[in-house]
């Protein structure tokens, strides 16, 4: 495919005239910085600027000043219709929306965002690497998706505490319809051909195998395009090319397999180690055997590569014995072939891996597969401990065949500890799905309550505590609790509550390890004003109170009724927490926030739940002293930051087990996520699920034939085994509680995982391996 491509980008250059007209189409300058003074007409927050003067036009110097205590979070440049030469609203007539931007600092990726008239916003970023220029392109198109284009107001270039100062030139803001000019064009071949040339001579070294040949011969047609004169189109496309853009890891790739003597290679490397199938671990000898440590309660997970090395591998099949103790005790694998996501809008560099391609990420059921040559397929391997599972040395046996090549052994060790996670953990967790599953082209009719309360039980095996994010419990759809069923109004108005099934439900949730429970459902509540029966629900939630104070089981429901309310509508929400708790003051109701204003609502609200780029430890410290508890939540708040979070597909692994120590570390008792389900988009044919989030809001994929429970993700397997370190991590400060030793010390503050509470440590693959055994060790 790969050559057919270039192919028709050489077919272009030679199939245009060498008189052909160069015009660049239709051109809109939106700020060149001609006009005197920007400084009046521009709003710079808290940055430092200066206008450059040159021989291709005025740029403007931006100074993006390092974070410290008390300046200003967000600093910016923004710029508003109606200033300087931002004259158009309408922006209908072309192509794109471009900007020139030129970094003289380290690399960093800043952030955009544009703004229509009526209030919505559009956000992206742009990844600038160090002393290079970057074009920075937005398509009308897809800015039409989310905002009225013949209104445009305000764009702002901004960054949040930035850990540096950061330096960028500005020039040539502009709409088009072709956004290279013909000096950007220059200068992406000049970068293309340097990396070109650099990646020839580390490939002299692997000259003459297969690998290498093949990739030598795409290198020398890509050289002829961007040498080529003029024909800025097939330049831009094959600099848009995904192999191109992979080329650094193509060229170990060669080395890799020229190394390789055999038909396939088994490589068993860490589970948050993430792969598209032209990757490679490296050129180490590949581990001879597996091992896994647990707690009982506990499970954990492998993942192995399976490498064609140097034909297509056929039929191939994955296999494991049981694990089997000195006693005869077995446990019993899970064996999946992982699945790929294709990414087209990648995060980017320094918050992601900043690549497009196919990821791993979906947990398939184990079928037989084929692997391309120079190609690698994922394999999933979990082992999920009983909590009364003896504990010991298990040992068992991995095998892969192919139809075409011998099999490759591997032995499995599992030594299950002592220590116990029980099921009902110390995290509280609260998961949302929206029912989208059920929609036509998913699970449809076929979404029954069965399969709804397996998915439940799927989920809590993940320790995700799961509920339906009901806006209208009249629905008829399967849920955790009969919420439809309990109460009964009469024609005077008076309600009345039948407990029985609902007692049955929660007792068997509470079983199963169902640690949270969203409470009844009175309506979306950002104003009180809402309720359309007041009377009727402030019995429903009388009843409710007074039930769940006689059964002991207020601490486990919370109403969730308003959603990261905006400053101003803190009178509102304080109105609407107020007549809550005028029914019933053990009613929990949770703010989720991400406006930093959390103390505004101290004394209205008792479970705080703000997003982790503004959670504060004391203040959730003092919260819980006063008998609130404190949470944390993550989202596409976290898409262009270095936080930890449960949901980037296309970036590191170790970002989603972190979590676990990050709750920990900062002393959060429970963690919120908004949804498992939101596939307004298939995810199986995007990773894009929400805007500029590969991921949010798809912990899960819907299964082709309707009736099968949803494929998990690799990211719930690793969530999962970052909620299971924070059990463990209890566990500990329990076990060594007054004066821990050092060591136990150090475990405990997350010294080696967390080193900010905006970075983790992201290349700590190995190490989340041998601390959580260390973890164990401790507690045995």
């Amino acid at each position: 495919m790969i050559r057919k491509k270039l192919r028709m980008l050489l077919g272009i250059l030679a199939g245009i005239a060498a008189g052909a007209s160069s015009g660049y189409g239709a051109t809109l300058i939106l700020e060149d910085f001609q006009i005197p003074y920007p400084e009046t007409y521009w709003n710079f927050r808290a940055t430092k600027t200066e206008v450059l003067s040159g021989d291709e036009g005025n740029q403007l110097q931006l100074t993006y000043p390092k974070w410290s205590e008390g300046q200003e979070r967000w600093p910016a440049a923004i710029l508003e219709c109606g200033s300087g030469k931002f004259q158009t609203a309408d922006w209908r007539g072309y192509a794109a929306f471009a900007m020139t931007v030129f970094n003289e600092s380290a690399d960093f990726t800043i952030r955009f965002r544009l703004d229509d008239a009526h209030g919505n916003q559009y956000g992206t970023s742009f990844f600038l690497p160090k002393g290079e220029e970057t074009v920075c392109i937005i398509p009308i198109r897809e800015l039409a998706e989310r905002l009225d284009v013949t209104q445009m107001v305000r764009w702002d270039l901004w960054l949040e505490m930035p850990p540096e100062n950061r330096v960028i030139r500005l020039s040539d803001i502009r709409l088009a319809d072709e956004p290279y000019t013909h000096r950007n064009v220059e200068a992406l071949c000049r970068r293309q051909l340097k990396r070109l040339e650099t990646a020839v001579q580390q490939l002299q070294a692997t000259q003459g195998t297969a690998y290498t040949d093949q990739l030598l011969a795409d290198i020398e047609q890509w050289q002829a395009i961007f040498t080529a004169p003029e024909h800025r189109s097939a330049k831009i496309a094959a600099s848009r090319e995904p192999r191109l853009e992979q080329l650094e890891q193509l060229t170990l790739a060669a080395a890799f397999f020229a190394g390789r003597q055999d038909d396939f290679t088994v490589y068993p490397v860490a589970p948050t180690r993430k792969f598209r199938q032209n990757q490679v671990p490296g050129t180490a000898v590949p581990e001879t055997e597996i091992r896994l440590d647990a707690a009982r309660g506990e499970a954990e997970s492998r993942q192995l590569l399976v490498f064609a090395n140097r034909k297509p591998l056929r039929e191939v099949t994955y296999h494991s014995t049981p694990l089997t103790d000195e006693a005869g005790n077995q446990l019993f694998p899970e064996l999946s072939v992982v699945g790929y996501v294709p990414v087209a809008n990648p995060t980017r560099p320094g918050y992601g891996f900043g690549l497009r391609g196919d990821y791993p990420d979906i947990l398939l059921p184990n079928q037989p597969f084929e692997v391309p040559a120079f190609h690698n397929q994922a394999l999933w391997f979990s082992v999920w401990v009983p909590v009364n599972a003896a504990p010991g040395c298990y040992r068992g046996l991995i095998t892969v065949t192919a139809a075409n090549a011998p099999e490759i052994k591997l032995p499995v060790t599992l030594q299950v500890y002592a220590a116990t996670i029980p099921k009902l953990g110390k995290l509280k967790t609260s998961w949302s799905y929206h029912a989208i599953l059920a929609r036509p082209e998913y699970y449809g009719a076929d979404w029954t309550a069965e399969l709804a309360d397996a998915f439940i039980r799927q989920n809590l095996k993940y320790r995700f505590s799961v509920d339906r994010f009901a806006y209208d419990m009249t629905l008829d759809l399967p849920d955790t609790l009969p919420w439809n069923r309990v109460f009964q109004v009469d024609d005077g108005g008076n309600v009345a509550a039948d407990w029985q099934e609902f007692d049955r439900r929660v007792e068997y949730w509470l079983a199963q390890g169902k640690n949270t429970f969203k409470n009844y459902y009175p309506g979306w509540l950002d104003k009180k004003s809402n309720l359309a029966a007041p009377a009727i629900e402030a019995q429903k939630l009388q009843l409710i109170s007074r039930h769940l104070a006689e059964k002991g089981w207020a601490d486990y429901f919370y109403l969730y009724v308003f959603d990261e309310p905006p400053p101003g509508e803190a009178d509102n929400i304080k109105e609407v927490c107020d007549w809550i708790h005028r029914q019933g003051d053990n009613l929990n109701v949770i703010l989720t926030s991400c406006h930093d204003n959390e103390s505004e609502y101290v004394g209205y609200a008792d479970i705080f739940v703000p997003h982790i780029n503004v959670y504060d430890p004391a203040f959730g410290a003092e919260r819980q002293a006063a008998g609130n508890q404190y949470w944390m939540y993550t989202c596409i708040g976290t898409a262009f930051t270095t936080y930890p979070d449960t949901w980037k597909i296309d970036s590191c692994g170790t970002a989603h087990r972190a979590i676990g120590w990050w709750l920990y570390k900062y002393g959060a008792q429970g963690y919120l996520y908004w949804e498992l389900d939101w596939w307004w988009k298939n995810p199986w044919e995007t990773a894009e699920t929400f805007p500029n989030g590969n991921g949010d809001g798809s912990m899960f994929y819907p299964a082709p034939d309707r009736q099968s429970l949803p494929y998990p993700s690799i990211r719930a397997e690793l969530t999962r085994d970052g909620f299971e370190d924070y059990e463990l991590l209890h566990l500990l400060a329990e076990r060594y509680a007054g004066n821990p030793p050092d060591e136990v010390n150090t475990l405990l503050t997350a010294a080696e995982i967390i080193e900010a509470p905006d970075r983790y440590h992201q290349a700590g693959d190995d190490d989340f391996i041998r601390l959580h055994r260390r973890l164990l060790e401790l507690l045995d």
